[in-house]
């Protein structure tokens, strides 16, 4: 590349890349040392490699800059340097400094790339030269202080980080989720179309302290700001005032984070900003119920014939975060967190089992445990599932704990619940066929389990000496429940039966109400 046989003492001082529409890696780079100061673009090509054909990088100059001559601060020394995301045009931003005798001066000035025409005259008539040059676009000065950190959102807006300690940013064009309108902050900014999002900042003894770096949240609704003393900072960078058009793109982008495998904390935060207002309080349910109607029809698609509960992990994900954060939500996140358990357990019973998966599945199809099956279990396994056994037992005791509470206590007359179907409670999860049919299978290689290793002869290849105390263990199981497995069994059989009344609903319908 042109760039390598730089001499030391022309080594690259600021530099910024960006992979454009057109497919092109655009390169600008400066050089602090040479004058009169510039900034050069170079276009990088990538030939990937394939079968017949190697691979290739073909980097080629494309145009400069020359900064010297631009009427916009005396020196214009480049403190940061910046291409623009989200626009159709090339757009380099650039922050300028010049030191002056009460401090520094600042611009933020941003060139577009664009094809002009160049006119040369001679005694041959004029020639037409068609080439491509970086134009003068816009720019903001701001006095007193210099530019320490730039950076763009995706939709275009730039952030401008300053040597006092505060933030600035350009307002959104279009309305979105990110700030559009500056009415409610009365803070003065660097420009008309700009809103403070962090004031100054000095450290412990006086001192300002710069903005070093800023980073935005996967979805651009928080920024991260780091201050020179080395102090984080977070700041929210959305709308205060939440309307339906707001909904709908908070609603896009979490369903774009379930397809596309991005994070959504910094949404849910929106979430539990939207439930803190009277006014849409109850949006955020709507929301993640829409969200998840819309990815369980996305991945219940006909082309997924492998459909499983266990494929709807994101979701679940979604729905344990969001609801372990929105206040009053502790029950729902505690069912999303149970019901996602109770798959995996059976995973983990069946893959220890080792009699033929024909056998397995058999004896998960019977109505109830038979005592004339035998199944047979990995030895190096056994003490594992004690633990999931264990926890089993105590989830049983609990679920119909709650199943009885719920239909044998009085209602208080004072109770704000006009209807029982209008609590919400754990014990909805036996309502749930999913949930209610793992359960089942669960038990009944839980009984299986207990039989297999109780009362054949096996022998534990590792700790051998704890074999004796497994066994006494194991045969206490049986005899240790008020209700029998096959009595737990019998009445999630029972339950089988009920509406469940899920029509238009989620799959997650149950654990969000009883």
């Amino acid at each position: 590349m042109s760039l390598a046989g730089l001499d030391d003492w022309e080594r690259i001082s600021h530099a910024a890349i960006t992979l454009h529409e057109d497919g092109l890696i655009y390169l600008a780079t400066h050089n602090a040392s040479i004058q009169p100061k510039s900034v050069s673009i170079h276009t990088i090509r990538v030939k990937f490699p394939v079968r017949s054909d190697k691979g290739a990088i073909e980097c080629k100059p494309l145009t400069n800059l020359k900064i010297q001559g631009q009427d916009l601060l005396k020196d214009n020394n480049v403190t940061q340097m910046i291409f623009k995301k989200g626009v159709s045009t090339v757009e380099l931003v650039l922050g300028l400094g010049d030191e002056v005798e009460k401090g520094f001066n600042g611009f933020v000035a941003s060139w577009q790339l664009k094809k002009i025409q160049q006119s040369i005259s001679s005694d041959f008539g004029t020639i037409i030269n068609d080439k491509t040059a970086l134009v003068y676009h816009s720019g903001i000065k701001v006095l007193g202080k210099f530019i320490s950190s730039l950076k763009s959102t995706s939709t275009g807006q730039i952030i401008v980080g300053l040597s006092d300690g505060s933030v600035h940013m350009q307002l959104s064009m279009e309305e979105d989720i990110v700030k559009s309108s500056n009415t409610e902050d009365m803070t003065e900014s660097i420009d008309l179309n700009c809103w403070a999002v962090v004031e100054p900042h000095n450290t412990s003894d006086g001192c300002v302290d710069p903005i070093v770096d800023i980073v935005l949240s996967p979805n651009e609704t928080h920024l991260v700001y780091m201050f020179s003393s080395s102090k984080l900072g977070v700041a929210r960078i959305t709308n205060d005032q939440i309307n339906e058009n707001y909904v709908k793109k908070l609603t896009q982008k979490l369903q774009l984070c379930l397809l596309n495998d991005i994070d959504f904390v910094d949404l849910i935060s929106e979430l539990v900003r939207m439930s803190k207002l009277d006014i849409c309080k109850d949006k955020p349910e709507e929301i993640i119920n829409e969200v998840l109607t819309m990815y369980e029809k996305q991945c219940g698609s006909p082309e997924l014939e492998d459909w499983s509960l266990s494929r709807l992990e994101k979701a679940y994900g979604l729905a344990i975060a969001a609801y372990e954060r929105l206040p009053g939500k502790k029950i729902q996140s505690v069912n999303l967190s149970r019901a996602m358990q109770l798959p995996v357990i059976l995973e983990c019973f069946i893959s220890s089992c080792s009699s033929n998966y024909e056998d397995i599945t058999a004896a998960l199809e019977k109505k109830n445990v038979d005592e004339n099956v035998k199944l047979e279990f990995d030895s190096d396994s056994i003490w594992s599932l004690i633990s999931l056994s264990t926890w089993i037992r105590d989830f049983v005791r609990w679920i119909l704990r709650e199943w009885n509470v719920l239909f044998n206590s009085i209602r208080p007359k004072n109770s704000r619940f006009k209807d029982i179907s209008e609590l919400t409670v754990h014990a909805v999860l036996l309502l749930h066929k999913d949930s209610r049919v793992a359960l089942s299978k669960i038990l009944k290689l839980l009984h299986y389990f207990i039989q297999y290793s109780s009362t054949a002869s096996y022998q534990l290849h590792h700790f051998t000496e704890t074999q004796g105390l497994l066994q006494r263990y194991t045969s206490t199981l049986l005899n240790d429940e008020i209700i029998t497995i096959k009595d737990t069994i019998d009445f999630l059989n029972a339950l089988s039966g009920l509406n469940e009344n899920m029509t238009g609903k989620t799959f997650l319908f149950c654990y969000y109400y009883a």
